[in-house]
């Protein structure tokens, strides 16, 4: 990607996420923008955020933008990043977001007190986000027959005594190595 090489300094690469159709995102070290490489060219983007933003991850509809202390998703519309569509994603006053992963349509995020919260589409009901059979429950509605959507990330019942260390999720599954405190 033209301008990459820098080893050091603010226009070191810090963190990239790949897309269909040879897209990259990626943020340099001085956090400001977020470029988009499309056919042999970059694009630089002006995000709302105002703070620095130091790690990115996507998935085929979305991408997720990290600062210091908060963590924005963005709306994808084929390969391109839907400014107006920011929301911030908050897990509640006592915990905050250390990790995320993306599968096709969903994600999973883990705190820092080790849960897991689930986002997204569940494809024809397959149990990627591990939230349970979902019978008309308010965090979430059907897209179609059997397609589950979950805006708001929802927590994920790990049993109790239990706490997640990694998560991944790929594709339509998802996982989590979790461990008992006990």
């Amino acid at each position: 990607i033209p301008g990459t090489c820098a080893t050091n300094g603010d226009s070191k690469i810090i963190d990239f996420t790949c897309l269909s159709d040879c897209i990259v995102f990626f943020i340099d070290q001085s956090g400001q923008y977020l470029y988009r490489y499309s056919n042999k060219s970059v694009e630089k983007i002006q995000t709302p955020i105002k703070q620095k933003i130091i790690k990115l991850t996507s998935c085929f509809n979305a991408i997720i933008l990290f600062t210091e202390n908060h963590c924005y998703s963005f709306k994808l519309k084929d390969n391109k990043i839907q400014l107006d569509s920011i929301k911030e994603l908050k897990i509640g006053e006592d915990d905050e977001i250390v990790s995320l992963s993306s599968g096709d349509y969903h994600t999973l995020i883990l705190t820092k007190k080790g849960q897991i919260y689930a986002s997204g589409s569940e494809s024809q009901l397959c149990g990627c986000l591990g939230l349970g059979m979902y019978e008309n429950e308010s965090w979430g509605h059907l897209e179609g027959h059997n397609n589950l959507i979950v805006e708001t990330p929802q927590k994920i019942n790990i049993g109790e005594g239990n706490i997640c260390v990694g998560i991944a999720a790929g594709g339509w599954q998802s996982s989590a190595l979790i461990i008992s405190k006990s």
